[in-house]
């Protein structure tokens, strides 16, 4: 029975000794009359950039064929991408409901695309063995859009070099730093002032810091997904009508007189 009990005791222990080493937060608990508040800001801001993902899904009998067929509807749009368009072309060539001469010259390094994926495709009948009926490629492109009001032009092009799947459009700032840092000065002074008030409530004072907790947060960015819509000016001015919230929050423990 002894040992079975110095067993059991010994157990316990490390496990004790285990959740304080991952969670080394809680392992210090302090011993002096001390109060904890947690500071939180939000700032909501006019989206002024974007990201969209689209991809060209491309069917042929060959997986060669499959492939070429997606390797040129990307080469396709990255060559539309990519070519500027002076202020002579703009005056020289021909309207049409199709070409979008508005469009700037999105940088290559603004241009990602991802690896090709290959997929047997089979007709597959009841009772009888599947068939190998040809091969289905995919390719994505991720495209930064620095300028919203391009962002329905560059969609139309892609539409239009073969691309057959827009998958989503993610909403982002280009002050996304700046505005990360004005949060979490808001949130240290939502913590402080929150335990200044709590102070004084309870006619007692801040002597100072103690600990501080803090994890980074990142920028969630707001994605849409593409629906129909019945006038083009709507279309339009649904890609740039869109926020992005950044929040930040910070625990801190103070010591009181």
């Amino acid at each position: 029975m002894s040992r079975t009990i110095g067993y059991f005791s010994f157990s316990v222990n490390l496990c004790l000794l285990c959740a304080l080493m991952l969670n080394p937060v809680h392992a210090v608990v302090p011993s002096f009359a001390h109060l904890e508040t947690r500071g939180y800001s939000k700032i909501v801001t006019h989206a002024d950039m974007a990201i969209i993902n689209v991809a060209v899904i491309s069917d042929a009998k060959t997986a060669q064929q499959a492939k070429t067929l997606s390797d040129n509807a990307v080469a396709s749009l990255i060559n539309k991408l990519t070519q500027a368009k002076t202020s002579a072309d703009k005056r020289s060539a021909p309207k049409s409901p199709q070409a979008k001469n508005t469009q700037a010259k999105i940088n290559m390094a603004d241009i990602h695309t991802a690896n090709l994926t290959l997929q047997p495709q089979y007709d597959r009948q009841k009772n009888q063995p599947r068939t190998l009926v040809g091969y289905q490629a995919t390719r994505q492109v991720s495209v930064t859009v620095r300028q919203l009001s391009q962002l329905n032009d560059i969609l139309d092009n892609a539409i239009i070099n073969g691309i057959n799947r827009i998958n989503y459009i993610e909403y982002q700032t280009s002050q996304a730093v700046k505005i990360k840092q004005q949060a979490r000065q808001r949130a240290i002074k939502d913590a402080q002032q929150k335990a200044k008030d709590l102070a004084e409530g309870f006619n007692t004072e801040i002597q100072g810091v103690w600990r501080i907790r803090y994890q980074d947060h990142q920028v969630h960015p707001v994605r849409q997904q593409m629906r129909a819509m019945a006038l083009e000016d709507s279309i339009s001015q649904s890609y740039q009508q869109h926020d992005v919230t950044i929040t930040d929050n910070v625990d801190v423990t103070f010591r009181l007189k």
